[in-house]
């Protein structure tokens, strides 16, 4: 259902409601500054509170503390790996390691130095000629994926496409040998 669009009073109203309440014994004043810190005065005498502020801790000791499973060298100064302490007023510095750290962190993991057992697959074709068992996917060793004999031995194509996308009829690559 639509809702009804609700018009801002016009000034004349506005007079009339103001009329209304000064009728009914309502003050009604305009803003300002000296009552406003008057009325914060007595405020603070009703409460009771006493002449005493806030202990102020000082900008310079405060410290900012992270910890970096990495080094990270920016502006030519490295830091980490392991606890960074810096000053507060380097908010952006600690976001920026922060940031690259975990960058890097992901990077590591996506590596195969960290991932002791990698698989490699080959796709090749299947036993039967059906069109559910036309490829199949092989496991190899990382040697044989990598190795010359791998390399050497002739790519899957499906129609004029081979899987990488490479077409070897067409003109407009450049040649490959291997």
């Amino acid at each position: 259902m639509a809702e009804k669009r609700v018009k801002s009073p016009t000034a004349k109203q506005i007079e009339q409601a103001l009329e209304t309440m000064r009728a009914l014994g309502y003050k009604i004043e305009p803003p300002s500054a000296e009552l406003d810190s008057a009325k914060q005065e007595a405020s603070i005498v009703k409460l009771g509170f006493k002449g005493r502020k806030a202990k102020v801790i000082p900008e310079s000791t405060k410290q900012l503390k992270c910890n970096l499973g990495f080094a990270q060298t920016l502006g030519g100064t490295t830091y980490g790996p392991g606890e960074v302490v810096l000053e507060a007023n380097q908010v952006s510095l600690l976001r920026t390691l922060v940031h690259q750290d975990q960058l890097t962190r992901a990077q590591y993991y996506d590596t195969a130095q960290y991932q002791p057992y990698s698989r490699c697959f080959i796709i090749q074709p299947g036993r039967s000629g059906d069109s559910h068992h036309r490829y199949s996917k092989v496991e190899v060793t990382e040697a044989a994926f990598n190795g010359p004999a791998f390399l050497s031995s002739p790519t899957i194509t499906t129609g004029k496409f081979d899987i990488a996308g490479y077409n070897p009829g067409s003109t407009n690559h450049p040649t490959m040998e291997l």
